[in-house]
């Protein structure tokens, strides 16, 4: 990702002060991502960048878990990917959870649009990401949902994919299509059943990642089992239940200041056009 690198970094580190610190893990990049990060390192003071070692079983998961391991504060939030461009709102969002999180009566997982927050130790204490390199997200969602730890703010966005050359985006594409069908079954490694489903989705996910499914999920099925497969009894699974406790936590920041009762006072330093 250095075509990007130094772009996306630059929006966070540009707009935020010693009060944080952004942890990077280089997970043994080949590109010439290690020069670029030097030459930051060198300039920025509260970037924390951790250089690994090759390690096949080690997925984008268990990647994101040693940032929170890595970090110091007392809060994480997570997680700006090297092709995101960051929008000057992110000390506001973190101001505006610490607001919410106050009013509630246990610790929670806070989402925005493409943005989270949460308490380090409650993120480590939840799993916190399972191993796999697609749907890590969704999957903590489902767990934290079972348990109403779950809660998202409506807002603009302000995080936004940079432009790539089309040939690293069809890449990037491929890769991700292909570990989402191993993701699925190392949830249930069932290719007949997978199959089914994918045709009552087509319109979903469109004819051409229908087909690759299809074509893909023999071979996938051999590959999860030597991966793990993983238990998702610990997580909402029903569809129309999870979609229900997504609806009934996802509130704009009006909605949440007037069930929680915060004063108008506390937001003073929160941009409303953005968080309305």
């Amino acid at each position: 990702m250095a075509d990007t690198l130094l772009e996306s970094l630059t929006s966070v580190l540009d707009q935020i002060d010693d009060e944080f610190e952004v942890i990077l893990i280089d997970d043994s990049s080949t590109d010439n991502s290690k020069e670029i990060l030097r030459e930051l390192s060198s300039k920025h003071n509260n970037l924390k960048v951790f250089y690994l070692d090759k390690d096949k079983k080690r997925r984008l998961g268990k990647t994101r878990n040693i940032s929170f391991l890595k970090a110091r504060g007392q809060w994480c939030i997570f997680h700006i990917d090297t092709d995101d461009f960051i929008g000057p709102h992110v000390a506001e969002f973190a101001r505006l959870v610490e607001i919410l999180s106050a009013k509630f009566n246990k610790d929670c997982l806070f989402s925005g649009r493409q943005i989270h927050m949460a308490k380090r130790e409650f993120l480590l204490s939840q799993g916190p990401f399972k191993n796999i390199y697609r749907g890590e997200d969704r999957d903590l969602y489902q767990r934290l949902a079972l348990t109403s730890q779950w809660v998202t703010i409506l807002h603009k966005r302000f995080i936004f994919e940079i432009p790539r050359q089309k040939r690293k985006l069809i890449l990037k594409t491929l890769h991700v299509v292909w570990d989402e069908i191993v993701t699925d079954m190392q949830i249930n490694p069932k290719p007949l059943t997978y199959q089914k489903q994918n045709l009552t989705k087509i319109k979903q996910i469109g004819v051409v990642r229908t087909l690759l499914r299809f074509i893909l999920a023999p071979t996938a099925v051999i590959v999860a089992k030597r991966r793990g497969i993983f238990s998702t009894y610990d997580r909402i699974n029903d569809p129309v239940q999870f979609v229900r406790y997504r609806e009934s936590t996802t509130k704009t920041l009006t909605e949440w200041q007037s069930i929680l009762r915060i004063d108008n006072i506390q937001l003073d330093k929160i941009n409303r056009e953005i968080f309305y």
